[in-house]
């Protein structure tokens, strides 16, 4: 039985999953910047009221419009804010998991590097520069910004090692990856050429 789940599971995942994930996991990891920006800058408060519509932030305690009338003690829980593309656009709660409650929440959709604009400096430096930095809202690998802009790793880091010469992305080592982020005279350059 379990053997016939974990398969079902894999052909599901193979079907279902596989090919977009890269695209769904850059999803999430743009929400997260964007709410660890948001908690940073504006409080924690005004990060909850924005998550849900059917959620709301009270100063002292979470509110759900849901059809149940319940109440759940979170003291001593820590509360873990967890995007989610798979279950748009529903809020789902989790408190089974000790000391936890999991709050997931549909990931704020910013857009794939295709889908964004990349300006008048396109004329400039060239379309796929142009594309791969307007795509830097967050930090992200060679073969990330490659999936999302319809290039080969190989395209990507080629231009890439340029916009670093030109110092508009810097370059961090993050374990066995390197992650590129615009620097701010790339995204005031950005900023100044958008159409």
């Amino acid at each position: 039985m379990q053997r016939h789940l974990a398969n079902g599971l894999a052909r599901f995942w193979r079907a279902a999953l596989a090919e977009g994930w890269p695209e769904l996991h850059s999803i999430t990891d743009q929400d997260i910047a964007h709410r660890a920006t948001t908690i940073a800058t504006q409080g924690i408060g005004r990060t909850l009221r924005a998550l849900h519509p059917d959620m709301n932030w009270t100063g002292d305690a979470i509110t759900l419009a849901t059809p149940r009338n319940s109440e759940i003690d979170l003291t001593g829980r820590d509360l873990v804010l967890t995007p989610s593309v798979l279950n748009r656009p529903r809020l789902t709660i989790q408190v089974d998991t000790p000391g936890q409650f999991v709050l997931y929440y549909p990931a704020q959709h910013i857009g794939t590097g295709r889908d964004r604009k990349p300006g008048k400096i396109a004329h400039i430096i060239g379309k796929t520069r142009a594309a791969l930095l307007t795509d830097l809202t967050t930090p992200r690998t060679t073969t990330e910004l490659a999936t999302r802009n319809g290039c080969t790793p190989a395209t990507a880091s080629y231009h890439l090692t340029a916009l670093h010469h030109a110092h508009l992305v810097t370059k961090t080592r993050n374990g066995r990856h390197v992650l590129y982020q615009r620097t701010t005279h790339a995204a005031h350059l950005l900023e100044e050429t958008r159409d």
